[in-house]
């Protein structure tokens, strides 16, 4: 499924959001392949195209940081999604940050948040 939405229009690659929906947005980013196309879908498919996937990854920014292949998808949300969505990221990071630190999965999605923090903007306010 990478790649077809690598490869597809984003129109075209709809109904791979659309099985997502069905299916669970955050089961399919806790899971060994599946994250790896909703990081696709992310950098390929225009914002309005997967903005109720963002949505829901966003509501659970703790857990997703957590896992194995979920923190995968965060980092890449970082790179690649809104300035609210960096904004968001960051603050559910910083409310416990101590805890995130220490965590081999988490840390790296903080790594990424601090890396875009010094880089070219700041998605910390």
């Amino acid at each position: 499924l990478q790649k077809v939405v690598v490869t597809s229009r984003p129109r075209a690659v709809q109904f791979v959001i659309d099985e997502l929906a069905v299916r669970g947005f955050s089961q399919a980013a806790r899971h060994k392949y599946g994250c790896r196309v909703v990081q696709r879908l992310i950098e390929q498919c225009p914002q309005i195209q997967t903005l109720a996937m963002v949505e829901c990854l966003l509501g659970e920014v703790a857990a997703l940081a957590l896992n194995q292949y979920g923190n995968y998808v965060l980092q890449n949300l970082v790179e690649h999604g809104s300035d609210s969505s960096r904004e968001r990221i960051c603050k559910v990071l910083l409310a416990d940050v101590g805890s995130f630190g220490r965590d081999p999965y988490a840390v790296a999605v903080v790594g990424a948040a601090l890396a875009h923090l010094f880089g070219s903007e700041r998605i910390c306010k």
